[in-house]
């Protein structure tokens, strides 16, 4: 164990974490200072590399992130010494490309792939939706982007999750939550009471969140990412495929889902990316001064410039993109 191990396993103790290591050394395991789980025998929870790039990765709540000034001190660990020193072993380190790149994308959940007739008709929607032209062959690639649920019904049976009575799955399409554990269903026939149904995977499982992101890969040393945010789902597909339509390194494209703006940004924040732009394609029924007001009472938002547009044709984005029209306000 080098010095800087050691004075940072010290740190830990300090702060009253019971620290133990991988068996290959590469790896400190600790209680998570996010979400309070413990490091108990044969679980596996919060992870702390002790090599460069020192990151970091809860096995239960899934919060990662780098060791950097602002997340040291979320673990308690003080000493600017062992902050400066771990802050400049991370820039330095020749193992950065390959290694330090977070992927946002789905768990191993059963998406199905066979072409039934929901599948189709789904598809179809999705084009029609967004003026796009993507064809059956197409089909593996929207579900690792965007993580759709083409055939509801068959997901659910595939990964034995108990689904609702009050929602006709089978005239609907589902997108899967950024932390995998929710299904956000849209009924796509008119005919249903309700347009929306959530469903939590576990039932049991509190935690679960609404948030949505769409698959892209973010190179967590990065001294500044791209936020892109919405409220739903259909509209940041809508602004990804519209105007994002090449590979974004660096950008993370998310959807509160009825969650606050707020709250989006703190789960990035927790993630270990600190220093962000942030885009807000925003409702058009969303007034100006709401923003502000998030601006001014958020610790993350606060000293942030704010780029938000509105859609001068149309209410939101989930539409194809002759039928928008952009209005930027910077606040």
């Amino acid at each position: 164990m080098d010095d800087l191990t050691k004075e940072l396993v010290e740190s830990f103790k300090k702060a009253g974490q019971k620290v133990t290591k991988t068996l290959d050394g590469k790896d400190l395991v600790m209680r998570c200072p996010y979400c309070g789980h413990t490091s108990s025998p044969g679980k596996r929870h919060m992870y702390v590399s002790v090599v460069p790039p020192f990151m970091f990765h809860c096995w239960k709540c899934e919060t990662t992130g780098v060791l950097n000034n602002k997340t040291l001190r979320e673990f308690k660990v003080m000493d600017p010494n062992i902050q400066l020193t771990i802050i400049e072993a991370n820039k330095k380190n020749p193992k950065q490309k390959g290694i330090t790149k977070k992927k946002f994308n789905y768990n191993i959940l059963n998406f199905g792939m066979e072409q039934t007739s929901v599948v189709l008709n789904n598809l179809k929607y999705f084009n029609n939706r967004f003026g796009t032209q993507y064809g059956i062959k197409d089909i593996p690639m929207m579900i690792d982007k965007y993580k759709i649920i083409f055939d509801p019904e068959a997901f659910f049976k595939k990964n034995n999750i108990k689904k609702p009575d009050n929602f006709m799955f089978n005239k609907s399409i589902g997108f899967v939550s950024r932390d995998k554990k929710f299904g956000i269903f849209r009924d796509t026939s008119g005919l249903q009471k309700i347009r929306y149904s959530n469903v939590r995977f576990n039932p049991d499982d509190l935690e679960a969140s609404k948030l949505y992101t769409i698959g892209t890969e973010v190179n967590i040393l990065s001294e500044k990412i791209n936020i892109v945010m919405t409220e739903g789902i259909f509209d940041i597909i809508g602004v990804k495929e519209h105007f994002y339509n090449k590979e974004n390194l660096d950008y993370i494209f998310i959807a509160s889902c009825g969650k606050s703006f707020d709250l989006a940004v703190s789960t990035i924040v927790k993630m270990g990316f600190l220093d962000f732009d942030l885009t807000i394609y925003s409702d058009a029924d969303v007034d100006i001064t709401m923003y502000r007001d998030i601006k001014n009472d958020s610790e993350f938002l606060k000293n942030k410039k704010i780029t938000i547009y509105y859609n001068n044709i149309g209410k939101d984005y989930g539409v194809p993109k002759e039928q928008i029209n952009l209005r930027k306000v910077v606040i």
